[in-house]
């Protein structure tokens, strides 16, 4: 269960919540199975956070720091992960269709066992050849693992 303080401050803006971390020195934030759909939180600071189970539908990460992070089983349709840096994240069995992890630094980031909702493949944009084996590893998903940049 997340820890209610370090929610509230999340909920209120990435701003907010990158101030009150450092104030707070939290290096490991308690997000479990929270509730952020549709939060606009770009840029903010989640290194680290576990946010196993999280329900993430539709939120904006853009820039956000999710290195370290353990997105285990985390739901995340429709979220924009552009520019985010993904380092060393785990996302294993999350659900990432829709996502957009243009420009994405994905270096060392778990991203075996990935599901999506439904019967369509999930489409994982993907800016680097080497994100296709971990993404499609075992899968028989008929569509391109990831969209090139042009």
């Amino acid at each position: 269960m997340a820890n209610p303080e370090q929610l509230e401050y999340l909920q209120d803006s990435a701003d907010d919540w990158n101030i009150y971390r450092r104030e707070h020195a939290i290096t490991r934030p308690d997000l479990t199975g929270a509730d952020l759909s549709a939060a606009q939180l770009p840029g903010a600071d989640l290194s680290g956070a576990d946010l196993l189970k999280a329900d993430l539908r539709a939120i904006d990460l853009t820039g956000a720091n999710l290195a370290h992070a353990d997105l285990s089983g985390a739901f995340l349709l429709d979220v924009d992960l552009s520019g985010a840096n993904l380092t060393g994240a785990d996302l294993t069995g999350a659900n990432l269709s829709g996502v957009n992890a243009t420009g994405a630094i994905l270096t060392n980031a778990n991203l075996t066992v990935l599901r999506s909702a439904g019967p369509t493949c999930p489409m994982l944009t993907c800016p680097t050849p080497a994100c296709i084996k971990p993404i499609w590893a075992g899968s028989t998903c008929p569509v391109p693992p990831f969209s090139r940049p042009t």
